[in-house]
């Protein structure tokens, strides 16, 4: 599989992980709503993790706060 990592310069990085080809490269700027794999096929899994200063966090701790 690929995984694109994501450094959003306050400690935290997003992980993504997916089968399908990467369609931003390593050094590319991203922002929100740029895509960053092309899923073809339904029912695909894809892979998410958030890291803050080394740290593995749950993402579900987000969805708490943000609603």
């Amino acid at each position: 599989g690929h995984n694109v990592w994501v450094d959003h310069g306050n400690g935290y990085i997003t992980i993504y992980r997916s089968k399908h080809t990467a369609l931003v490269s390593q050094g590319d700027a991203v922002v929100r709503g740029t895509t960053l794999f092309l899923i073809e096929e339904a029912k695909e899994k894809f892979g998410y993790q958030i890291v803050k200063e080394g740290e593995y966090v749950n993402p579900l701790d987000f969805m708490a706060i943000n609603g």
